[in-house]
């Protein structure tokens, strides 16, 4: 979840992440991943340098917006890219941040310093996680960027193993019934799966969840698993909005059918019920909570509590591990400010601000590009931000492709799954979020848009590779005005 007033860059800084607004002199800029919050002011006409992302995420946006295919430029997660931006160079590594389909986080290194942005994250998932730590290790990081989201001790977030142990109840109160979930239109995925192999059923879709972004998510594979005909499967997934409606309606009738014998013979319809994968539902109780466990609303519509950002717990360790020079929220909020609760974790809490060895034509001067602080601190050159307003996520057809799930004892909760997995492997990934601490190292994330390219195996003892050059793919510059 974004809010651009708090987690966005000076525009001195010579690249943006997840800001589509005009910054003079800025041409290169960096997308997290798709979910509409963090992709405002991204449009078909969108034309100011290029847009840097994972494989994933540049098919879900070409196919989204096909016209911006010639700014996308793809990059492979956990490898070193040099990229030639505002007065140099810098080096950009992509980790995944176990988010949504193609999700990552960007570090940055450069004049300016090393800057992390999470993105939006789920840190559960890879805080214990040695394999993703691994292009962090034996760097300082000057600025992290963090998706604050949940960090709030109020803010109980249950493990997934939990999670899908209260959906698996919930299952087993109610046989013989049709399963309707309500989705926002990119994320949990996952979570669908596992329905539909718990319930020994196809999934339903909407002909434009199909599109966009199932069919990239899955491609071949999507027919293994979904289908758009609602008589092909006990399992369906409906826009958030509808759930209730949908819910109501095949109970509705299923009892009409039930009053009336059925009708010709023919067995009545199944009731339905409800199921909200959400980690907003009261918040402030436990992980084990009364709420989180209580029975369905009158419609049989029940909350679960599967959430796709990091529990505050896992922002504390992750927080404490990472030792960042200095924190920024990526959501504006005093009671969940990352540094009333994990700035005295801080390598450097006194430390000078990141500064930038890039000048800015009148604008901030070099060596005095201050970052985002908090508000107890005192800044020659404070940042203001304009706040942008939300709108509410569309469904457009796009594509994209999540990152294959870690092997079984990798520990955390990755379910990105590029089709090939199987559901036990997902259960199993689940089942080891409980038990992290000891879980062994997974093998790196690989996308699906680059699954087919050979990986050279490195041998032992070789130096790591060095950062690839990546070729910008930009407009022709813009001619200065004449004088007058």
């Amino acid at each position: 979840m974004c809010d651009s007033s708090s987690g966005r860059l000076p525009d001195a800084y010579p690249f943006t992440v997840d800001h589509w607004r005009y910054v003079r002199g800025v041409r290169d800029h960096f997308l997290t991943h798709m979910h509409t919050d963090h992709t405002q002011g991204l449009t078909p006409t969108w034309d100011d340098g290029a847009i840097y992302c994972s494989p994933g995420t540049r098919a879900l946006a070409a196919a989204r917006w096909p016209a911006l295919q010639r700014h996308l430029v793809a990059l492979e997660v956990n490898e070193p890219h040099m990229i030639a931006v505002r007065g140099g160079t810098m080096t950009v590594t992509l980790l995944d941040a176990r988010h949504c389909a193609g999700a990552v986080c960007f570090l940055f290194e450069g004049a300016f310093g090393t800057v992390l942005h999470t993105g939006d994250c789920r840190a559960d998932a890879f805080v214990d996680d040695e394999e993703w730590w691994e292009p962090l290790e034996g760097k300082q990081v000057d600025w992290l960027i963090l998706d604050n989201t949940y960090a709030s001790p109020a803010a109980r977030v249950p493990t997934r193993a939990s999670a899908l142990a209260r959906l698996e109840q919930v299952l087993t109160e109610n046989p013989n019934r049709r399963v309707v979930v309500g989705m926002m239109n990119l994320g949990k995925e996952e979570l669908l799966r596992w329905l539909g192999e718990r319930c020994k059923s196809l999934v339903v879709v909407e002909e434009r969840r199909a599109a966009w972004p199932l069919r990239q998510i899955e491609g071949e594979a999507f027919g293994l698993h979904y289908t758009t005909d609602a008589a092909e499967g006990l399992v369906e997934a409906v826009p958030q909005a509808l759930l209730r409606s949908t819910v109501q309606q095949y109970s509705s009738r299923a009892a009409e059918e039930a009053a009336g014998g059925g009708g010709g013979g023919t067995p009545p319809g199944r009731a339905a019920i409800g199921i909200r994968p959400t980690g907003w539902r009261d918040t402030d109780d436990s992980a084990e909570g009364s709420s989180w466990a209580a029975g369905g609303d009158a419609d049989g519509i029940y909350s679960v509590p599967y959430s796709l950002h990091s529990s505050f717990e896992a922002l504390g360790k992750f927080v404490r591990r990472l030792a960042p020079s200095r924190i920024s929220p990526v959501v504006s909020g005093e009671e969940i400010d990352p540094n009333r609760h994990w700035r005295q974790h801080c390598s450097r809490a006194a430390a000078a601000p990141v500064v930038s060895a890039v000048g800015v034509e009148g604008g901030v001067s070099s060596g005095a590009v201050c970052v985002a602080q908090h508000e107890s601190e005192a800044s020659a050159a404070p940042v203001r931000f304009k706040r942008r307003r939300r709108r509410p996520m569309l469904a457009r057809p796009a594509g994209a492709c999540l990152a294959a799930a870690p092997d079984a004892g990798a520990g955390g909760d990755n379910f990105q799954d590029d089709g090939a997995g199987s559901i036990d492997d997902l259960l199993r990934v689940v089942t080891n979020e409980a038990a992290s601490s000891s879980a062994a190292a997974a093998a790196p994330p690989v996308h699906a848009a680059a699954a087919a390219a050979p990986v050279a195996e490195q041998p032992e003892g070789k130096q790591p590779a060095q950062p690839r050059r990546v070729k910008n793919r930009r407009p022709a510059a813009v001619r200065p005005k004449k004088a007058a």
